[in-house]
């Protein structure tokens, strides 16, 4: 009698998210809220910061000749700000060395999580992003080196965040430290944005960060520069200049004259406080050409405070006037 053997119904093995298709790696990018319109204008700005921030983190941290990365956005959810970037390493057949798929593809991730938009996967430091939230006002107090690959952020309240050499060059980056804010920061502040979400396509829970409202501040602590505290000072200096009156002041008789300076090309903004050459100028005694030539006493005052910078030219005196039109002649 032949044996029988009973069938097993195969049951197939569930499949690991797709991350990529054809090297390609897809981050998702989502505004979180109830935005009811974003100006297309500052759109386009979002969208321009994300592909220089990324473009510029791949750039710094991959190895030579990998390739360029290609960045480019599909359409929108309808009804959404969901925005799905598509990355690709473009490889240059002419180089000895070619990346296998795998190898551009962990390259990209690697750099999404250098900068903080992706979970990262090995405990080698904070990224980017983490590490100017622990810093909270983007400037560390302190940086020491503890070695090849590891570096140690001071921040003013005393703790100290780790990173490694490839934080360290983007947190040192200008390309890096113009486009964050813009790309990550400014949507946050816009009206009726809640969070922003970005993630690898398919692996939401296992790759996805959040970025909450708050969090706009230290992006754009960041970004800005720190202010100085300059104190105010302020120089005063008299000179002696042949100036001639430039067009387009002729027949004032208060106020600023604007003055070419003699033997130059260089012009000068200047009030006139001397009372009798005042006198001959309202009762049309003078009258300003470009061919006048005056010989005057100038006091310059510069001042610089926290309002900003300025400089004031005063004549204080006429010491000769040479009228270079006939009609001043006649009337002097």
């Amino acid at each position: 009698m032949a044996k029988t053997r009973a069938v097993v119904p195969h049951t197939p093995r569930k499949r690991a998210p797709k991350l990529e298709d054809n090297g390609d790696v897809h981050l998702i990018y989502k505004i979180q809220g109830k935005p009811n319109e974003v100006d297309v204008f500052e759109l386009g700005r979002v969208l321009d910061s994300i592909g220089n921030v990324i473009s510029e983190t791949n750039r710094l941290i991959k190895k030579p000749d990998t390739g360029d990365l290609a960045i480019k956005v599909k359409p929108f959810q309808t009804g959404s700000f969901i925005m799905d970037f598509v990355m690709h390493v473009q490889q240059n057949p002419q180089y000895l060395f070619l990346a296998t798929q795998t190898e551009t593809v962990q390259q990209v991730k690697d750099a999404l999580e250098c900068l903080g938009v992706i979970k990262k996967v090995k405990d080698q430091g904070a990224s980017l992003i983490e590490l100017l939230k622990r810093l909270k006002d983007g400037k560390p107090a302190k940086v020491e080196q503890k070695g090849p690959d590891r570096f140690e952020y001071h921040a003013a309240d005393g703790s100290v965040t780790s990173v490694g050499s490839q934080v360290h060059t983007l947190y040192n980056n200008g390309t890096i430290n113009n486009f964050v804010f813009p790309a990550f920061g400014k949507p946050l502040e816009g009206e009726g944005v809640e969070g922003i979400i970005t993630f690898l396509k398919g692996a939401q829970a296992a790759t996805g960060v959040k970025l909450v409202k708050d969090d706009a501040a230290y992006l754009r602590a960041y970004a800005e520069p720190t202010a100085l505290a300059t104190p105010p000072e302020k120089l005063e200096n008299t000179t002696i200049q042949m100036l001639r009156p430039k067009s387009g002041n002729y027949g004032e008789q208060s106020g600023t004259w604007t003055f070419r300076v003699a033997g130059t090309q260089r012009s000068i903004k200047a009030t006139i406080k001397h009372k009798e050459f005042l006198a001959k100028y309202t009762s049309g005694i003078i009258r300003f050409y470009t061919g006048d030539l005056l010989k005057v006493k100038v006091h310059e005052t510069q001042t610089i405070d926290a309002s900003g910078e300025k400089v004031t030219n005063e004549i204080i005196e006429v010491i000769e006037y040479r009228p270079g039109h006939p009609s001043n002649r006649e009337r002097q």
